[in-house]
């Protein structure tokens, strides 16, 4: 089964706080949205969306229907790693 699992950098949305380390909520909301609607656009099966800050510390995460048991852990550290 293919898998779908976003690791989203707000700057590569065109969504970035004046300083990196001030991502705020409703930035974050607005590219939850954009990857949201990615994922639906591109009929993703299943997976996860991570949003993490500067640091590295996770923000927003939701999991897609249909996403495999592990989708959130690994969203989340290729968020990270990214």
């Amino acid at each position: 089964m293919k898998t779908f699992v976003a690791a989203l950098l707000v700057t590569c949305a065109g969504l970035a706080p004046a300083h990196a380390d001030d991502l705020t909520l409703d930035a974050a909301r607005q590219a939850m949205a954009a990857a949201t609607a990615a994922a639906a656009r591109l009929k993703a099966p299943g997976g996860a969306i991570a949003i993490v800050d500067a640091g590295g510390h996770l923000v927003m995460l939701e999991r897609l229907d249909g996403s495999f048991p592990a989708g959130a852990a690994v969203s989340i550290e290729k968020a990270r790693t990214a």
